[in-house]
């Protein structure tokens, strides 16, 4: 019976994975300005950091970037099969190729959670998936609501006078 659970516990944490990849590739996709690898695999980094209150202060601005460098092989095999499984093709270019419609960011659109697509739509002016500022808009509260989360917890758990010396020794390493 334990390995059961154990079994249907990490099948459902390998599917929430590869729904939130695909959401965060679809998100991507809404925001390319771009059609490049290159750029899509910044997009969908860049959305764990953009909002972030910890990236202003004592990230590195260049993290993303870095990222991306030094993991490019392993984010392109998590992602190419996804992005194909979307609509997604890379042109003889090297260019993506996909429906930019209206139609087309819809779908896209409608990858993206529930919970998140409302607040987008609360954002927006008019159809939401057309809407690139109220979705980048929405991207950075989500992540800001979990970053302040995070660094609180941070703090709580670490103690105060050992949270504050990590958080002004990530300061220090920025500022070199």
């Amino acid at each position: 019976e334990w390995h059961s659970k154990h079994h249907d516990l990490h099948q459902s944490v390998a599917e929430a994975i590869t729904q939130n990849r695909r959401a965060a590739l679809c998100a991507a996709l809404l925001r390319l300005s771009s059609h490049s690898w290159e750029q899509l695999l910044t997009a969908i980094v860049q959305l764990s950091y953009e909002g972030d209150v910890r990236v202003g202060v004592a990230e590195d601005p260049k993290k993303v970037l870095n990222i991306v460098n030094a993991q490019r092989q392993a984010l392109a095999s998590i992602y190419t099969p996804i992005a194909s499984a979307v609509g997604v093709e890379t042109g003889a270019s090297g260019k993506l190729l996909f429906d930019d419609s209206p139609q087309g960011r819809q779908k896209l659109f409608k990858e993206l959670p529930a919970e998140f697509q409302q607040r987008v739509q609360k954002a927006a002016r008019g159809q939401p998936w057309m809407d690139e500022e109220a979705l980048s808009a929405s991207l950075r509260s989500t992540v800001r609501q979990a970053s302040l989360q995070q660094s609180v917890k941070g703090l709580l758990s670490a103690g105060a006078s050992r949270g504050l010396r990590y958080a002004l020794e990530k300061v220090a390493k920025r500022l070199k």
